[in-house]
C-alpha cells in the first residue's frame, strides 16, 4: 500500500507518528506559504519510481522541494532543556532541493511546497491544490487535496530589521572561486537574494576582513572591499569594489548596510587584518600585532573614516549605513571600548553604531547607539525602553529560548517573530548565514558533511543555507525563520485594525510572554496564526 498526506511546515519527519496532518490554511497577499506532503509505503523494497502530480489553478505559484537529510553529530550541550526533537547523532531533514517530484519508495519520502502570493496576480478566495501519486505506467495509488484561502488583505512591508552575517570567504572556499571575482559576485547575488526572500533586509559588509570568529594570532582568508595604498607615508583609498558590493546587495533587496567591525571581537585586543599596497608592494599593515588604540592605527582610521564618510555622503547613503566597534565587549574592556567608541563617534557624526552588547551596565555607559542583546539578557533593556536588536547564538540552548539548532523543533525557530513583536525589538541579528568554517576559522568545512563548525557549535548554529552547484539551497530552518517574520507582519496587520493593546493582550492570553514563555507546540502555533488571519478577515 502507498498513501500520501499533507502535513504542516513545522514537521521534520522525525517519525511518522509525530506529524501534524494539515488539510487547509489561509494566507495573506504578499506572503509565502509552506506545507509538506509525505508518501508512505508498506512495500519491503523500492519497486516503483513514482511521480507526485500537482494540479491547481495556482500551480504556477507553487515551488516543489525535495527534503534531504543532513548529519547531526553535535546535537546540543549536555544540560539542554527538554524541548528538542532528539538527542545524540542523527541524520535529520533540513536541506531543500528544488523542483524534484519523483519518488522512490519505501518507506517514506517527504516533499515541501512553497506557495507565493504576491498580491498582484491572485485574487482572494479559496484554491484547491490536488496531489496524485502514480507510477510510470500510469497506475494511480493515492490522492489528497489541500485547500488554501487567500484573504483579501496584504501583509505590511517588513520594517523589522534582520541581519544574518554573510561570510564572503566561506562562499569563495566552498565554491572554489576567487574572492570578488565575477564568479564570486554571481554566487553572492544568489546568497543575498535567498536571504532577502526569507526576510533579511540588512547586510554585514566587509570594509576589511572581518575581525570575527578568528583565533588570536590566526588569520582568515583576506576579503576586504576597500583597496588601500600607502605612498611615502600617506594613505589613499579605492572604494569602487565596496560600491559594487553595495549596489548588488541593494539590487537584491537589501535596505540597510552594516559596515564590518573596526576592532577585534571580545575585547578590542587587535586590529582587523588590513592589506595595503605600500610603495608598490602588497603587504599586511594591521592585524593582531598592533594595539588598535595606539597612535598608528588611530591615525589610519582618522584618514580612512573621513574618506569613507565622504563616499557615503556623495552617494546619499547616510540613512542606510551602520557602524560596528567590537562584538560583545565585556566589562573588563569597557574603558577600551569607550575610547574606541568616542574616537569613531567624532569621525562619523550622527551615523548609527550597533554592537552586540548584552550587559546592561555597558549600555548604561552610553557608548553604543543600538545594542544587539542576546534574548536571555534582554529584560533590563526592555524595562528601560532601550531601542535594541535581539540575537541568539550557541549559548541560548536552554530554558526554552528560541534558536535554530537542527535538533530543535522548527516551532522553536519560528516563534522568534511573535516574541520580537511582543518585546518591541527593532531588529534581529544572527552571526551565521553561511559560516562554512571550523570554529575560530582554522579550516573550511563541507556543510553537507559537517554542520557543527568542526565540533565547535551545535549543528545548525553556524549556517542556515547550503551551497548549491551554482548558487544556494534553503533549509527547513530558513523557511521556519522566514515564516516567523511573516507572523510578525501578520500581527502588525492585525494591530493596524484592532490596535497594539488588543494584539499584545491576545498574545499574552495565548501564553506568549517574553522570549522563553510560549506554548511549545506546532499545533498551537499554526492554530494561533490561523486565528490571527481570521480576526483580520473579520475586521476588514
Amino acid at each position: 500500500m502507498i498513501e500520501i498526506k499533507t502535513i504542516s511546515s513545522l514537521d521534520k519527519m522525525i517519525g511518522l507518528d509525530t506529524v501534524y496532518p494539515l488539510k487547509s490554511a489561509s494566507i495573506f497577499k504578499g506572503e509565502l506559504y509552506h506545507f509538506g506532503v509525505y508518501a508512505k509505503s508498506t512495500y519491503a523494497w523500492a519497486t516503483h519510481s513514482l511521480e507526485l502530480i500537482c494540479t491547481s489553478p495556482i500551480k504556477d505559484a507553487i515551488k516543489i522541494y525535495r527534503v534531504d537529510n543532513s548529519p547531526v553529530f553535535f546535537d546540543n550541550y549536555a544540560e539542554h532543556d527538554d524541548y528538542v526533537d532528539f538527542e545524540g547523532e542523527k541524520y535529520v531533514a533540513d536541506v531543500l532541493e528544488e523542483d524534484l517530484s519523483r519518488l522512490v519508495l519505501p518507506p517514506w519520502k517527504y516533499l515541501f511546497f512553497e506557495v507565493e502570493v504576491d498580491g498582484t496576480n491572485l485574487s482572494c478566495g479559496e484554491y484547491k491544490i490536488e496531489f496524485l501519486l502514480k507510477d510510470a505506467k500510469g497506475e494511480e495509488y493515492d490522492t489528497v487535496t489541500f485547500s488554501l484561502e487567500v484573504i483579501d488583505a496584504t501583509l505590511p512591508k517588513q520594517e523589522f530589521l534582520v541581519t544574518q552575517w554573510l561570510h564572503p570567504d566561506c562562499i569563495a572556499n566552498v565554491h572554489g572561486v576567487d574572492i570578488f571575482s565575477d564568479e564570486f559576485f554571481d554566487l553572492f547575488k544568489e546568497y543575498v537574494s535567498t536571504a532577502v526572500r526569507y526576510g533579511q533586509n540588512m547586510l554585514l559588509t566587509p570594509l576589511f576582513t572581518y575581525p570575527l570568529d578568528t583565533e588570536i594570532n590566526h588569520e582568515r582568508r583576506t576579503f576586504q572591499l576597500v583597496r588601500v595604498k600607502k605612498t611615502n607615508g600617506a594613505y589613499s583609498f579605492d572604494f569602487s569594489l565596496l560600491q559594487k558590493y553595495i549596489q548588488i546587495a541593494m539590487q537584491c533587496g537589501i535596505q540597510q548596510i552594516e559596515f564590518s567591525h573596526l576592532f577585534t571581537q571580545w575585547g578590542l585586543k587587535g586590529c582587523p587584518k588590513i592589506v595595503a599596497e605600500v610603495d608598490g608592494k602588497e603587504q599586511k599593515i594591521f592585524g593582531w600585532a598592533q594595539n588598535p588604540l595606539d597612535e598608528e592605527y588611530l591615525a589610519f582610521l582618522d584618514v580612512f573614516l573621513d574618506e569613507l564618510i565622504l563616499f557615503i555622503k556623495e552617494r546619499g547613503y547616510e540613512e542606510l549605513c551602520w557602524f560596528h566597534i567590537s562584538d560583545e565587549a565585556t566589562k573588563e574592556y569597557l574603558e577600551r571600548y569607550k575610547e574606541a567608541y568616542q574616537f569613531v563617534r567624532r569621525k562619523i557624526g550622527n551615523m548609527r553604531i550597533i554592537d552586540a552588547m548584552s550587559d546592561y551596565a555597558l549600555c548604561e555607559s552610553g557608548c553604543v547607539d543600538i545594542p544587539s542583546v542576546c534574548i536571555d539578557s534582554v529584560q533590563p533593556f526592555m524595562e528601560h525602553n532601550v531601542k535594541h536588536f535581539v540575537y541568539y547564538a550557541c549559548l541560548q540552548y536552554k530554558d526554552y529560548y528560541s534558536n535554530r539548532f537542527m535538533a530543535m523543533p522548527l516551532q522553536r525557530t519560528r516563534i522568534i517573530g511573535m516574541q520580537a513583536y511582543l518585546g518591541g525589538a527593532m531588529g534581529f541579528l544572527h552571526w551565521g548565514l553561511n559560516f562554512y568554517s571550523s570554529g575560530l576559522s582554522f579550516f573550511p568545512i563541507d556543510p553537507y558533511r559537517n554542520t557543527d563548525a568542526g565540533g565547535f557549535f551545535p549543528a545548525g548554529d553556524p549556517f542556515i543555507v547550503y551551497p548549491g552547484k551554482n548558487g544556494v539551497k534553503p533549509s527547513l530552518r530558513l523557511f521556519a525563520f522566514g515564516d516567523g517574520l511573516q507572523d510578525y507582519r501578520a500581527l502588525q496587520l492585525l494591530e493596524s485594525l484592532k490596535g497594539r493593546e488588543f494584539v499584545v493582550s491576545l498574545l499574552k492570553a495565548e501564553g506568549v510572554d517574553g522570549y522563553n514563555v510560549y506554548p511549545r507546540s506546532k499545533e498551537w502555533h499554526l492554530r494561533f496564526r490561523e486565528k490571527v488571519n481570521q480576526l483580520v478577515k473579520e475586521s476588514i
